[in-house]
């Protein structure tokens, strides 16, 4: 009875530490490979359960072996296999951060042109509103020329029509 409850014991911890090894699963990508074939065991002597993982496949990772240099991983289809942890690493490949780059980049140029416009629409109102602020301080100057002449020419009017009753005067 203790033999069996050893095993069953033995057993009930191996499904424990393999569902927690599996609940821990992380995501990685297939390095700047060509092809990685897939095995079903940890050596090459196992066979291939899929002939090649291209470069950048998102893979979960299910379990690490440092003994073996393999990880046992799940591919999108659902296959499950070991491939050399020396091909995996954490980061998308180049290729994949390249497109998001571009792509990037291409939101950038379509932002700056649009800015460009915005822009250019802003200066082209700018030196509009400079060139008639420019005309109104002209026509403001001529006006408070025209002004003073014309204060002085009713001071005078005002005077003249002073020396005109005087003169009426006078002359009556």
């Amino acid at each position: 009875m203790k033999t069996q409850t050893k095993h069953t014991l033995r057993f009930l911890s191996l499904i424990f530490i393999f569902l927690g090894s599996y609940a821990s699963a992380e995501t990685m990508y297939i390095d700047d490979t060509l092809l990685v074939p897939l095995r079903s065991g940890e050596s090459t002597s196992y066979r291939i359960v899929h002939k090649g993982i291209s470069s950048g496949t998102k893979l979960e990772i299910v379990e690490h072996s440092k003994e073996s240099g393999y990880s046992k991983v799940v591919t999108p289809g659902g296959i499950e296999g070991f491939l050399p942890t020396r091909y995996l690493t954490a980061e998308p490949i180049a290729k994949i951060k390249l497109a998001q780059a571009s792509k990037a980049l291409t939101n950038l140029q379509q932002d700056h042109s649009k800015l460009q416009e915005a822009f250019d629409t802003l200066n082209s109102e700018h030196q509009s509103l400079s060139q008639e602020y420019k005309n109104t301080e002209k026509s403001l100057d001529k006006n408070v020329q025209e002004l003073s002449h014309i204060r002085s020419v009713s001071a005078n009017a005002l005077t003249l029509d002073q020396r005109n009753r005087e003169l009426r005067e006078d002359n009556e």
